[in-house]
């Protein structure tokens, strides 16, 4: 049906051109709408190529088009993977309306997204400092652009300020309370991280990461693991192919001794190449008495693990355990051998 109005469409543009043909009676600006709308129609059909075809002969049609078109443009970019182009698309609508707030919001977005933060740095606080004043309603939810800005540069107690003022009763949004719980909890004040994470789920009780993060604390504080349990699974089912939830989950059952269920969940979990993942499967190879399959993953771990880790600390340590089981054992069997020798 959507093919049949877009040929119709373009039949009656192609007769409008022709009847009136004169520049007096067809203005470059009526023009510009009439591709405009088709754009529309074939952007809608999945036909983003030719849509935005279209839209930037509207562009050069009219130079005063409204911030739609180019918004409708930065969009095709992004859906084709071309975040240069939908960049500099941005970059036109500040200049060209500078009151325009959508497109501030989401330059700064990008430009998080991408990891430019040398650019940022020259962008951010004039580009948040104009959204702020543009919308003063919303000042203090757009604060957390700057916090996340921080946590992107490594400044995470300044993060935690600006995500601070980003939190009020109104605020809806459970990202600000997440990375709030996130680095409160990095921080090694974990009240502070289980608070926060608790308030990212009352404000959205299907926010995965939060149910996720939640249940991870409980189970390294070695408490309500039921809780922990019901948080978990609440996660995989919302996204059952993370692997950070199966890992979790999986890690939950190694606590808790039930062996075989925590393998099938973190061998699901290992598709990602995690040092944590592997190093869990190390210890419930470990738990099982399986020493070299556990040195396996460990050796995964050991080479994944960035270096001076928390995670490359426990990586050595579950290792040295090992070997010291091995020398343990050797000396135990040395140690028979000369008995039964002394017997003979």
């Amino acid at each position: 049906m959507k093919r049949i109005i877009v040929v119709f469409l373009f039949f009656f543009m192609c007769l409008s051109v022709r009847s009136y043909a004169s520049p007096l009676t067809v203005s470059p600006r009526a023009k510009a709408y009439q591709l405009f709308l088709l754009g529309t129609i074939l952007e809608a059909d999945g036909d983003v190529e030719t849509a935005l075809q279209l839209y930037n002969q509207v562009l050069e049609l009219d130079p005063k088009a409204s911030p739609e078109v180019y918004y409708r443009i930065a969009n095709i970019y992004m859906v084709l993977g071309k975040s240069e182009s939908t960049e500099k698309v941005l970059k036109q609508v500040i200049q060209k309306f500078p009151d325009e707030l959508g497109a501030y919001l989401w330059l700064l977005r990008l430009l998080l997204q991408e990891g430019k933060l040398k650019e940022a740095d020259s962008y951010y606080e004039s580009l948040l400092k104009k959204a702020i004043q543009l919308s003063p309603d919303d000042g203090k939810e757009l604060y957390r652009y700057l916090g996340e800005y921080y946590l992107k540069k490594g400044k995470h107690q300044k993060a935690i300020e600006y995500l601070k003022r980003a939190v009020t009763s109104k605020t809806v949004d459970p990202e600000p309370y997440f990375l709030l719980g996130a680095l409160y909890y990095q921080q090694g004040d974990v009240q502070a991280g289980i608070s926060y994470m608790e308030k990212a789920i009352q404000k959205n009780p299907d926010y995965d990461l939060a149910l996720n993060f939640l249940g991870y604390i409980y189970i390294e504080l070695g408490k309500n693991l039921d809780k922990a349990e019901k948080l978990l699974k609440r996660a995989i089912e919302i996204n059952p192919d993370e692997p950070a939830y199966l890992d979790s989950l999986g890690w939950l059952y190694v606590k808790r001794g039930d062996l075989d269920k925590a393998e099938q969940y973190l061998k699901q979990a290992a598709i990602k190449e995690d040092p944590e993942i592997y190093y869990h499967l190390g210890i419930l190879y470990m738990k099982k008495g399986q020493n070299d399959k556990a040195k396996s993953y460990l050796g995964l771990a050991l080479a994944w693990a960035e270096e001076g880790s928390k995670i490359k600390e426990k990586i050595l340590d579950a290792l040295k355990k090992i070997e010291g089981a091995h020398s343990s054992k050797d000396k135990e069997i040395r140690g028979d051998e000369k008995h039964k020798n002394k017997d003979e």
